[in-house]
This record gives C-alpha cells, sequence and structure tokens, in this order.
C-alpha cells in the first residue's frame, strides 16, 4: 500500500510538474510573440523613418539644383553686367578723348583769334 500510495505521489507530482512546464512553456511563448511584436513595430519604425529620409535627401538635392541654377544664372548676369561696364568704361574714355581734342580745337581757335 505505501507503494501504491508513492506511486500515485510521485504521479500527481509528476503531473504538477507538467502543468508547471506548460504553463512555463505558454509565458515563454506569450513572451517570444510580444518580442517579436515588438521587433516587427521597430523595423516597420526604421523603414519609415529611411523612408522620411530618403524624401529630404531628395528635396535637398534638388533644393541644391535649385541653389545651383541661380547661382549660374547669377553669373550670367555677372559676366552681362561686366560686359556693359567694359563698354561703358570704353565709352567714357572715347568721350574723354573726343573732349581733349575739343579742348584743345578750342585753344587752337582761340589762340589763333587772339594772334589776329
Amino acid at each position: 500500500m505505501a507503494e501504491r500510495d508513492n506511486l500515485v505521489k510521485e504521479r500527481e507530482e509528476i503531473a504538477s510538474e507538467r502543468d508547471n512546464l506548460g504553463k512555463e512553456k505558454e509565458e515563454s511563448v506569450s513572451a517570444l510573440v510580444l518580442e517579436k511584436e515588438a521587433a516587427v513595430t521597430e523595423r516597420d519604425n526604421l523603414v519609415k523613418e529611411k523612408e522620411e529620409m530618403v524624401i529630404e535627401r531628395d528635396n535637398l538635392a534638388k533644393e541644391k539644383e535649385e541653389i545651383s541654377t541661380e547661382r549660374d544664372s547669377l553669373i550670367k548676369e555677372k559676366e552681362g553686367l561686366l560686359v556693359e561696364r567694359d563698354t561703358l568704361i570704353k565709352e567714357k574714355e572715347e568721350a574723354i578723348a573726343e573732349r581733349d581734342s575739343l579742348t584743345k580745337e578750342k585753344e587752337t581757335i582761340v589762340s589763333e583769334r587772339d594772334n589776329l
């Protein structure tokens, strides 16, 4: 009878251990599921962040291109203004030379008149 009681007790311990192992397994599975869900959420957030960074990079590239185009336009405008400035300087020099020539001619005429 004692042996039978020992077997019953041993069977109950085994059943209890099996139940405990089942609970541990459920807890482990639940923990793994939560970890996987967290990892998926983190991955989704990283993908979204990457997409936003790609959009930002594209916008910066577009802005850089616009600035480069504007710079090129300003350089051409500056070159045009330099040509115009050089032309005006040349015209001014010609006007000064003409004025000097007319002044000299006037002085000659005044000198000739005074000699008369």
